[in-house]
């Protein structure tokens, strides 16, 4: 199979980067910026994350997490294990 060139000579690139440059981006930011709201929506009454299952806290601040570093890279791994203790 020839290897695929980002412009296939037809003016249509199959590099998705090309294509979606921002994508990974703005998902990390809707992440990243939903913690806070969330949190500030549970203080003020509106959410219940008490009902919310742990499994499902989990796999957000794991994903919030992820995206942080995507966001704002290793100094956000540092950041947090400083925080840690570590």
């Amino acid at each position: 199979m020839p290897k695929q060139t980002e412009n296939s000579g037809d003016g249509e690139t199959t590099d998705v980067q090309t294509r979606h440059p921002y994508t990974n981006d703005a998902l990390a930011a809707v992440l990243v910026i939903s913690l806070p709201v969330i949190i500030g929506l549970a203080g003020a009454g509106h959410l219940d994350l008490a009902r919310v299952p742990v499994e499902v806290r989990l796999a957000y601040l794991t994903a919030g997490g992820v995206a942080s570093v995507w966001a704002f890279g290793a100094k956000a791994i540092k950041a947090w294990m400083k925080a840690r203790g570590g």
